[in-house]
């Protein structure tokens, strides 16, 4: 995420990094270089704090020292936690329709990435273990392993995503379950999909391609 950050500020135009970083991508004024990377981990600190509050929304209590759970409240929907995500991270006076809205492919896909943030920061909270690595080190390697195959299988991916963040959250008469539900069910227990699950979609994906008339085509990411 540093990495791709620092890469993204890179490419921005000559005279604004001139202007707003002097001095750190011109190779040679390493300390002006060491203050800018210092200062992007540090929002970044920031942000992935308050993201993972959002994400844990009606889950756990914020700012909670030690772990614990709300377990009388229901759970924002997929699309409610979306929402607030892309709320939260708009610039003051940006509108919150913007492409990422407005593009009904574009907002599944953001859709789905939300869901996968939640369901990996639960996972990491209900199974901690002695030296797990943090829930973005695990969904930024999960990212990179994506953009390493097709887009079909990233379809598939996403809507395996989509269809466990449904089976552990949502209930039939279209309201969420509370987090005390959630707990007690047995769907928590596999939070996120296998390979198995992947394939699955991946094969009524394709096969649905092959039944599609010639010249149609679906979204693809």
């Amino acid at each position: 995420m540093l990495s791709f950050t620092l890469k993204s500020l890179q490419e921005l135009p000559l005279e604004f990094r001139r202007r707003e970083f002097p001095g750190a991508f011109d190779g040679k004024d390493k300390a002006a270089y060491k203050r800018l990377v210092k200062a992007v981990r540090e929002i970044q600190r920031h942000v992935r704090y308050s993201v993972r509050e959002i994400l844990l929304s009606n889950i756990v209590p914020p700012k909670a020292k030690k772990i614990t759970f709300i377990d009388d409240v229901e759970v924002p929907d997929r699309h409610t936690l979306a929402d607030s995500i892309l709320h939260h991270l708009q610039p003051d006076g940006a509108s919150a329709n913007g492409n990422q809205a407005s593009n009904s492919n574009q907002q599944i896909i953001f859709v789905a990435r939300v869901a996968h943030m939640r369901l990996q920061t639960i996972d990491n909270v209900m199974n901690p273990t002695l030296g797990q690595p943090s829930q973005w080190d695990l969904i930024s390697e999960k990212i990179k392993e994506l953009a390493t195959r097709g887009a079909d299988y990233r379809a598939a991916w996403g809507q395996a995503i989509l269809s466990k963040d449904e089976a552990i959250f949502d209930k039939i008469k279209g309201s969420t379950k509370t987090f005390g539900e959630v707990r007690h069910g047995d769907d928590i227990l596999t939070p996120l999909p296998d390979e198995h699950d992947v394939q699955l979609k991946l094969d009524r994906l394709l096969q649905s391609q092959a039944g599609r008339p010639c010249g149609s085509s679906g979204p693809s990411h």
